[in-house]
């Protein structure tokens, strides 16, 4: 989010404050306290608007608020000013995991940092060599960095894009050769970049879930909003998420069957967390507790042979539908998805 960042960056202004404290003999300025808690202040506002009251990245900054005796001692401390800015980037990060533009966000991110390198590079080339033209440098080709990241934008943005017509394609002549961008053309590339990635970062990006009526949530919000925010190291969770999201809508509108094939789907996606390829040898072979594996016997056993009796019966003279009880088996998945998110987090 802009505001984070802007945030970030002043915390970061201020760990360089004590750096020059500390090398130089500067003091620290007076207002440097205030800012340190408008700082806080404001990125826990920030925080809880987005991820809900009661998070723990807010309560982290609560924390390290708490701990500071800075309103007394002329100042904060260092370490509250680093402890702070920790936690403001890793809450930065979590809102950005939900934000359905994540992964380009992400890709668009590296290949601004990879072609700002190039623009530094080339900066320090032509000081030396100020007459040099079409000058090349080893690694990575520019061109081949350019043309991903216009795909990049056209997928997500648009060829109509302002962002995607900013972005010049540095081909010159009657066949169409590679010209290599000077540092200053790179140096406005990595700008637009930077734009493009503050725009796909909008609230207006992110899609909210269906509003689900009262008294009829199968997977606890608060369980999904976890489970949405995990570390993407090695699985995305964003399908997981929507699973359970859509689990709710089927609850609220009664559609039984609908529940039993989102059932179907969430023990047929997760097995891979845990290192297996199908529920039965997670069932079998996952380590927890006798309780926790009993809910795993629940849904193997009873939800299986329940959603096969929706899925996989033919048309007859008569049949009965589910019921919401035929379905109902939200304790055994909520030990489910609550051990995803210990193994997980």
């Amino acid at each position: 989010m802009d505001d984070l960042a802007r945030i970030a960056d002043g915390l970061a202004e201020l760990t360089n404050r004590f750096f020059d404290a500390g090398v130089h003999g500067l003091a620290l300025r007076p207002e440097d306290a205030s800012r340190f808690t408008g700082h806080a202040l404001e990125s826990r506002d920030i925080i809880d608007q987005a991820l809900g009251a009661g998070n723990a990245f807010s309560g982290s900054i609560a924390k390290a608020m708490t701990e500071d005796p800075h309103s007394l001692l002329g100042g904060p401390s260092k370490a509250a000013v680093i402890d702070v800015l920790e936690v403001v980037r890793r809450a930065s990060a979590a809102i950005d995991r939900r934000n359905p533009n994540y992964h380009a966000i992400e890709a668009i991110s590296e290949l601004s940092r990879q072609i700002g390198d190039h623009a530094f590079e080339l900066h320090m080339i032509e000081e030396d060599n100020p007459n040099a033209t079409n000058v090349r440098i080893e690694g990575t080709s520019i061109h081949a960095l350019i043309i991903e990241v216009r795909a990049l934008i056209a997928e997500h943005l648009g060829r109509s894009s302002p962002y995607y017509t900013g972005v010049p394609a540095f081909w010159t002549g009657p066949k169409g050769q590679p010209r290599t961008p000077n540092a200053t053309e790179l140096s406005d590339v990595s700008a637009i970049l930077a734009a493009a990635i503050r725009h796909l970062r909008r609230p207006r990006a992110i899609t909210l879930p269906p509003k689900v009526q009262t008294g009829t949530i199968y997977v606890d919000p608060s369980i999904i909003e976890q489970i949405a925010t995990l570390p993407t190291t090695n699985f995305d969770f964003s399908r997981l998420a929507e699973l359970c999201r859509s689990l709710n809508v089927t609850a609220a509108a009664n559609a039984h069957m609908a529940t039993a094939m989102l059932l179907r789907a969430i023990i047929d996606h997760v097995p891979p967390i845990f290192g297996f390829k199908t529920f039965e040898v997670v069932a079998a072979q996952a380590p927890g507790t006798h309780t926790f594996k009993q809910q795993l016997g629940i849904l193997q056993n009873s939800m299986r042979k329940a959603t096969d009796a929706c899925l996989h019966t033919p048309i007859g003279k008569k049949r009965d539908l589910p019921t919401a009880v035929a379905v109902d088996f939200r304790s055994p998945l909520e030990a489910l998805l609550q051990h995803i998110i210990r193994i997980a987090g």
